[in-house]
């Protein structure tokens, strides 16, 4: 019997949608199939058991799925190679030529393709370039459109580099892709197998364990839908961490922008994010999912089923939590998702962000590039960064600021609940002890249009927040905002409401001085524990999950 998952299977067979489209999932139509030779890797390091278990087991699995997810009117050929010789010096000149036809190309025969799939046993090299060549003679000759599908844990072992090939095979049959799949490789072996998908119009993706390879080996059946799909490298083919030049190269349409500093481009219903020229984040806007087929609306168990256990959590502090997932164990890639939680381990997916964000382990913490006096003057302030509607000024929709000052607006344009100005940045730390450190920023807020603004001496109050600029697009609050306290009254239930003063960073605290609001009108301060004009002095530390607060008297 083989296991299937079923979150694994339901993201599979669910359609990839770009950023670019507004269809709802489920609607386009299926690709019409094209005949198509699956290759699959038989050589002796598909017996390492890191998948988890052998990664052949993995392998197998992967094609299985590939084979139900297929329609009855595929055409479809096997092959592997490496399973006939070993590996030993003295069999490589066999094994460079042992190139295995399991079934040749012919109507799907669901059970004889999964009963060859299962009869495959690893032993040898890994002839990638004679493979390469077999499987497209199966293939009928001239233009028409024609695919080889290669899973591969390695890169070619026979001194025959196989890009080359790919080239050539796609010069003579120029309706031929070459898609690789490249299952827990990194370096050499990655670059190799990119090259061939390169050479030949395929799509290369990269697979760390047993469910990305399953859904990852079915996107190659959609080429076009798979490379408008948000993968750990991109989308559209433009690769995070590559320049505005090389994009605008391959994409004449990309808006030519400001190669300095930090700017966002919208394009195709995307926001990219540029930091001195160079794509650090992507974010789009609706609609799209990433190559796996996870989206808005999914559990939050599934992401944790394809990309493993989240590198960082954080409470936003309006009910949603943003988990960072590797999405590239060998670069710096990472998704952010945010969660309507329930939980840490409950919810449902609000975004996904695919950016140069992974938390960095151990070391001394790096100011990430984007932080600066800018940044902050022109950044965007989470939902419910003013209050909560228990206290502070509530508000639903985000606040973008602009030189320091901004209105929080709702989707059709009217206000929102609250303002911020003055924002600021006041330092830096690493709240979350992360690796990374976080922009500590001041800021007023009030709750109306600055065109009605102010009333009172309590309705324009500085609050601290703490955010997380690892995607600069939608900075991520660390924990809740800090807020102003209050100095109890002897003998009653309430207190003397405070207004912080000033406020600074030192080390791994935030140091506010406060003081009381109506120290000169309030009879009420003579029951105070300190004199009416006293400084509060409140530091600041975050601990799980939370800001913890200590306070003292100093004059």
């Amino acid at each position: 019997m083989k296991l299937r998952s079923s979150i694994g299977i339901i993201a599979c067979v669910s359609l990839l949608v770009s950023c670019s489209s507004s269809a709802a999932p489920g609607t386009d139509d299926a690709a019409a199939p094209v005949p198509t030779v699956l290759i699959l890797d038989g050589s002796g390091s598909m017996n390492e058991e890191d998948a988890p278990g052998p990664r052949i087991a993995a392998a197998k699995n992967a094609a299985h799925e590939f084979i139900d997810a297929l329609p009855d009117a595929a055409s479809i050929a096997l092959q592997t190679y490496g399973t006939n010789h070993g590996t030993s010096e003295g069999e490589k000149s066999a094994s460079c030529e042992d190139v295995t036809t399991l079934l040749p190309l012919g109507p799907l025969d669901r059970t004889d393709m999964e009963a060859a799939i299962d009869g495959i046993i690893p032993s040898g090299f890994t002839p990638i370039n004679l493979a390469l060549q077999h499987a497209v003679d199966q293939l009928p000759d001239g233009d028409a459109q024609q695919a080889v599908v290669l899973v591969s844990d390695g890169e070619e072992t026979c001194d025959v580099p196989p890009c080359a090939t790919a080239a050539q095979l796609k010069e003579l049959r120029p309706g031929l892709t070459i898609s690789t799949v490249g299952f827990r490789v990194d370096g050499t072996a990655a670059d190799q197998l990119a090259c061939i998908a390169d050479a030949s119009d395929g799509i290369s993706v990269q697979a760390s364990n047993a469910r990305q390879l399953v859904t990852r080996l079915l996107a190659t059946q959609d080429i076009d839908r798979a490379g408008k799909s948000l993968s750990a490298s991109g989308i559209f083919d433009i690769d995070l961490g590559g320049s505005l030049d090389d994009i605008r190269a391959k994409h004449r349409g990309f808006p030519d922008v400001s190669p300095e500093g930090r700017v966002v481009v919208e394009w195709l219903n995307c926001d990219f994010g540029f930091q001195d020229g160079i794509l650090g984040s992507i974010r789009p806007h609706t609609g799209s999912r990433t190559i796996d087929g996870l989206g808005i609306g999914y559990p939050k168990v599934a992401a944790d089923d394809f990309y493993g256990a989240p590198l960082k959590a954080v409470s936003n502090g309006d009910g949603t939590i943003t988990f960072t997932y590797d999405a590239d164990p060998h670069s710096d890639a990472a998704y952010q998702i945010t969660v309507h939680a329930t939980g840490l381990l409950t919810g449902h997916i609000k975004s996904i962000v695919l950016c140069l964000c992974k938390p960095r382990a151990g070391g001394a913490p790096d100011q990430s590039p984007v932080i600066t006096e800018d940044t902050v003057l022109n950044m965007t302030f989470p939902a419910g960064t003013c209050g909560d509607g228990y206290s502070g000024w509530s508000h639903d929709a985000p606040i973008t600021v602009t030189n320091g000052d901004g209105e929080s607006r709702t989707a059709s344009g009217e206000f929102g609940g609250a303002s911020i100005r003055e924002a600021k940045l006041i330092g830096l730390l690493d709240a979350d002890e992360d690796g990374v450190e976080e922009a500590v920023v001041s800021f007023v807020c009030f709750g109306s249009t600055f065109a009605m603004c102010c009333a009172g001496r309590s309705s324009n109050m500085l609050y601290v927040g703490v955010f997380d600029f690892t995607d600069p697009l939608a900075p991520q609050a660390i924990g809740e905002t800090i807020r102003p306290g209050v100095s109890p009254v002897r003998g009653e239930k309430y207190g003397e409401s405070r207004y912080i003063d000033e406020v600074r960073v030192a080390s791994s605290a935030i140091i506010a001085y406060e003081k009381l609001i109506y120290a000169d009108t309030s009879g009420a301060t003579a029951d105070l524990d300190h004199s009416p004009y006293a400084t509060i002095e409140v530091t600041h530390r975050f601990s799980d999950g939370e800001w913890v607060s200590t306070e003292r008297v100093i004059g």
